[in-house]
């Protein structure tokens, strides 16, 4: 999973695949308000899940987003 959520940072922000275990939410350019939803958009179709907007919210950085997934995947 965890691989799987880093080509979508990766690519949702522009970021170097290295580079996404420490980025946060605003801290680049990409990451944004609408890049937030971009990224859950491409989350919840990669693994068929409707992610909570309360769990929207709390994701704010890759670990952060893995333990939510987590949530929803079991």
């Amino acid at each position: 999973m965890k691989d799987r959520v880093k080509k979508i940072f990766s690519e949702v922000f522009e970021v170097d695949i290295n580079e996404v275990e420490s980025i946060e939410y605003q801290s680049v350019e990409g990451w944004d308000s609408i890049g937030h939803m971009m990224m859950i958009s491409e989350l919840e179709s990669q693994f068929s899940v409707s992610i909570d907007i309360d769990d929207v919210i709390v994701i704010s950085n890759f670990a952060e987003c893995i333990k939510i997934l987590m949530k929803y995947r079991g």
